[in-house]
């Protein structure tokens, strides 16, 4: 896995601002050509064209248009704390906590504050997706490196946390097996993305009576606060979905 990869395509935001700026409906010709996506590559964007109309970011028009979808859903912020079997819930104090199954994540993170959309209610609670990213977490991932000739990434060590997490700048200190801090430069824009960090340090070899692996993980990511005891709903353990989807 390269950092090029993550690049192969625009993401959504550069889409919406494409469809924005011109405020009409564009066919996905007229896409490809302000967005510098050409040849093979069409296919791709139609692809992701097609994945923004069934999370509801995009409307899908006769004529193979696409416009943004402005209507918004009955929802509010949050903290988002994804499990580690996929599906995440959404806490809002004065809220019930919002069951979100992986195909409504997006590409938020855990720990990232969003809007969610509320798209279903049962008796056991509502149900939502990421209608938007708010403000991203802490930047700073703990976890083990790996590297494979020129190429190096991050394996958390919080499961919650979607990886690997590819590595770029120098890679001088990225040894393959070793315990290191970074700190996230780019986001991902869609679910197949992948983050890019730069290493921050590197702290020992796991197991090393100097890497003590919990507090010193809440030390440099600075999340402590967001797992709280009181903060974990019951419900995380389940793969409940109000719906019937989103079993992780």
């Amino acid at each position: 896995m390269t950092a090029s990869m993550a690049r192969a395509l625009p993401g959504p935001s550069d889409i919406l601002h494409s469809l924005r700026a011109e405020g009409r409906a564009l066919h996905v010709s007229e896409l490809g050509e302000r967005l510098s996506v050409r040849g093979g590559s069409r296919r791709h964007l139609r692809d992701l064209l097609e994945r923004l109309v069934l999370d509801g970011t995009l409307n899908a028009l006769p004529g193979d248009r696409f416009s943004v979808a402005e209507k918004r859903l009955d929802g509010w912020e949050g903290a988002l704390s994804v499990h580690p079997r996929g599906f995440a819930f959404v806490n809002s104090a004065g809220h019930d906590d919002v069951f979100v199954p992986p195909s409504g994540i997006g590409a938020a993170l855990h720990g990232d504050t969003v809007e969610v959309a509320i798209v279903a209610r049962s008796p056991r609670g509502p149900e939502g997706r990421v209608q938007s990213i708010v403000r991203r977490r802490s930047p700073r991932i703990a976890g083990v490196l790996r590297r494979r000739r020129k190429s190096a990434w991050l394996e958390p060590d919080d499961d919650r946390i979607r990886g690997p997490i590819v590595i770029v700048g120098d890679l001088s200190a990225a040894e393959d097996g070793m315990s290191a801090v970074v700190n996230i430069t780019r986001f991902p824009e869609s679910p197949e993305e992948a983050p890019e960090a730069e290493i921050a340090s590197v702290l020992g070899t796991p197991g090393d009576a100097q890497v003590d692996e919990q507090p010193l993980r809440q030390a440099v990511e600075g999340v402590g606060e967001q797992q709280d005891a009181h903060r974990v709903s019951a419900r995380r353990d389940l793969p409940p979905s109000p719906s019937g989807r989103g079993q992780g």
